[in-house]
């Protein structure tokens, strides 16, 4: 049996919740294994993972990382008045967190929302204090997205704006949107995908707004795959494609593939094997964005490399 205690970050255990129910009840294997104790393995999401990985300098071929889901993260609000869904650059939205645009009628927010009242009210801006994948694929979208330096910023409490009101964790900033007027911050994508919380538009390298859903995270990520290496960081951040929803990434694991002699190695390989083929299947009726096919063949050819098991 596989142990169900297995932590792997946000975003994989909501897909380990759903496929281990059913691996623990179908393996014929009766080990039980943490991975997050496991010797070099580490997992999460894609680029805040690459930064925790000690030996990536020293032995930079020899770590393969397995996405198992696709993530995204939503840019929530709180704007009374306003029913429909704002639409933002990315260089408006790294002004707002830097301080630079500071109330909601700011004319770079106006001139991507026509017809829309917007109030003179000032943003509150809600960040995290914690160090998450939703706040690292976020601030990878504004580098990419700002031309000024001064626009470019990480979104991290020290780096953002001096009057952000500061959260510890998801929970609490979808909390504190919900009931404060006139605030901002961001979310994990499937925390707030039951619309209880506003989700703005961004706008993507084609220049059209898109709100974050599983069909706009879906065609990130296939847009994405045919450029993406297993031994470097993976994202699908505003990529070249009309419908993709620009902040959009992926969780998964990271292995050291020179480490075969490892006696947990075979039930690490046997799970990934799980989660890439009947894994995804049960991620898509529950309600997640699946791999794109083409990654998953990607992903099943390189496990051969830790042998036949």
């Amino acid at each position: 049996m596989i142990s169900r205690s297995i932590t792997l970050g946000v975003i994989p255990v909501l897909l380990l919740t759903v496929t281990l129910s059913v691996y623990s009840d179908t393996s014929k294997h009766d080990k039980e294994v943490e991975l997050s104790s496991i010797p070099g393995i580490r997992s999460g999401d894609s680029g805040l993972l690459w930064k925790r990985v000690d030996n990536r300098k020293d032995q930079p071929n020899a770590l393969v990382y397995f996405p198992t889901l696709v993530f995204g993260t939503a840019v929530i609000y709180n704007l009374p008045g306003v029913s429909r869904s704002l639409c933002l650059r990315g260089e408006t939205l790294a002004g707002i967190f830097n301080g630079n645009i500071t109330s909601w009628n700011d004319s770079q927010i106006v001139a991507t929302n026509p017809g829309v009242k917007l109030p003179s009210s000032r943003i509150r801006l809600l960040n995290r204090d914690d160090e998450n994948g939703a706040s690292s694929l976020l601030n990878l979208y504004l580098s990419q997205t700002t031309t000024s330096s001064a626009t470019r910023i990480s979104v991290s409490t020290h780096r953002a704006s001096p009057s952000a009101f500061s959260v510890h964790n998801e929970h609490q900033m979808i909390a504190k949107i919900h009931g404060m007027p006139y605030t901002i911050g961001f979310a994990d994508f499937y925390s707030v995908r039951d619309g209880r919380v506003a989700r703005a538009a961004l706008q993507n390298k084609a220049g059209a707004c898109e709100l974050p859903s599983i069909k706009s995270l879906a065609a990130a990520a296939n847009a994405a795959t045919p450029d993406l290496q297993l031994q470097s960081e993976l994202n699908a951040v505003d990529v070249t494609a009309p419908d993709a929803y620009p902040v959009t990434g992926f969780s998964g694991m990271i292995i050291p593939s020179f480490d075969k002699a490892d006696h947990h190695l075979e039930t690490t390989v046997d799970l990934l094997r799980y989660i890439l083929t009947d894994g995804q299947k049960l991620a898509s009726k529950s309600g997640y964005v699946a791999l794109p096919p083409q990654l998953v063949e990607q992903e099943l050819r390189a496990l051969s490399m830790f042998g036949n098991h």
